[in-house]
């Protein structure tokens, strides 16, 4: 029954940080920006008293849409964002110059895990990826693939 996913959603502490972040920094394009008090949101995620900012953004030339949600008017504790907790998530966005985009981030300011490495088994051998934090602890992953990865139709253990 499940078809297609249409986005998937961070909540943040600071909307106007986390478009700086998003949009300005990493290059997302603005698709749009609304408030939401209506009685239905405020249902469908069970907070009688909630006003949400919600900003929808998407990476250029692709169908992949990140929302972005500022939760106010109700109670906000920060959670554990260490990535090996279970129910942490984590976000790939391929990039076609790693060691370019790596310095201009870092330049910029922001807090990345390791320089960016060279997988060296599995599936993604040859490709570099680099995981980082976004201003609110959440993680990214980026990954320069190596330039045959999905053209095999080999399975993953088959290519290491």
């Amino acid at each position: 029954m499940l078809k297609n996913y249409d986005h998937v959603g961070f909540t943040v502490s600071d909307l106007d940080r986390s478009l700086a972040f998003y949009r300005d920094l990493l290059g997302l394009n603005m698709e749009w920006e609304r408030v939401y008090e209506e009685e239905y949101v405020r249902k469908v995620v069970d907070y009688p008293t909630l006003r949400l900012r919600c900003a929808f953004l998407r990476l250029p030339g692709t169908q992949t849409r990140l929302e972005l949600l500022e939760y106010q008017e109700v109670p906000r504790v920060q959670v554990d964002m260490h990535r090996a907790n279970p129910g942490n998530a984590h976000l790939c966005i391929e990039v076609d110059d790693m060691d370019t985009l790596y310095e201009r981030l870092k330049t910029a300011g922001v807090d990345f895990v390791s320089a960016p490495v060279v997988s060296t088994a599995g599936p993604y051998k040859g490709s570099k990826t680099v995981y980082l934090h976004d201003p609110d602890g959440i993680s990214l992953q980026l990954m320069e693939l190596r330039r045959d990865i999905g053209s095999s139709s080999k399975q993953p253990d088959e290519r290491s």
